[in-house]
């Protein structure tokens, strides 16, 4: 949704991997990491790629969709 503010809760997440992830292809470890940035409050997308983008998609995820809040505030170490 365009009219999603890029701070809130219903603002997305998105990791994709591509039709050949996974196979021979030169490209076949990449992903792309998509969401609605806050410093332009329009897409920003990142493409990476490393073992990530293929084991997903041999485990079976085309596409994994990151949303919501958090209950509780977590801290990391």
């Amino acid at each position: 949704d365009p009219a999603v503010d890029s701070l809130s809760a219903e603002n997305q997440l998105v990791i994709a991997t591509g039709t050949l992830t996974g196979t021979i292809d030169s490209k076949s470890l990449l992903l792309a990491v998509t969401t609605k940035g806050p410093l332009t409050d329009t897409t920003a997308c990142s493409s990476s790629g490393g073992k990530f983008g293929a084991e997903s998609k041999l485990a079976g995820y085309d596409l994994v969709i990151i949303g919501g809040n958090l209950k509780s505030q977590l801290t990391y170490i």
